[in-house]
């Protein structure tokens, strides 16, 4: 179960249900995660929020102010191949449906274990 957080700018706001959508489809192709398996928490930052747009051109790409930043967390013991499977096919999908330049996806994954999850009525269902 992935637990997608997306936080974007004003300047991406018209393109984010296809970047929910854009995500989700990329984890279900590498992953295979369940369609049903949907969790996401979206923040869009005002345009005005000079914070938020922070951003560096480090590594080489010349990221704007359209960066997008997803973090997702999921279970562990996903092979680094499946992860870069994810990493192209986000930024293919993500390019395909929403005007968002892939320069400007910001991807991180944070894994953990099976007890770190409560999906609800104050269980472990993982365990």
């Amino acid at each position: 179960m992935p637990l997608v957080r997306i936080d974007t700018s004003e300047q991406n706001s018209n393109d984010i249900k296809n970047l929910s959508s854009a995500i989700h489809q990329a984890l279900i192709e590498s992953f295979g995660f369940p369609e049903n398996d949907f969790f996401q928490i979206v923040n869009v930052h005002s345009n005005t929020n000079k914070d938020f747009v922070t951003f560096g051109n480090y590594l080489n790409v010349e990221r704007d102010e359209g960066i997008v930043y997803i973090q997702i967390f999921l279970r562990s013991g996903h092979r680094e191949e499946k992860k870069k499977t994810f990493y192209k096919k986000s930024a293919f999908f993500i390019q395909e449906k929403t005007s968002i330049d892939a320069k400007n996806i910001f991807i991180l994954l944070s894994e953990n274990n099976s007890a770190d999850w409560s999906l609800g009525n104050g269980e472990a269902q993982y365990l």
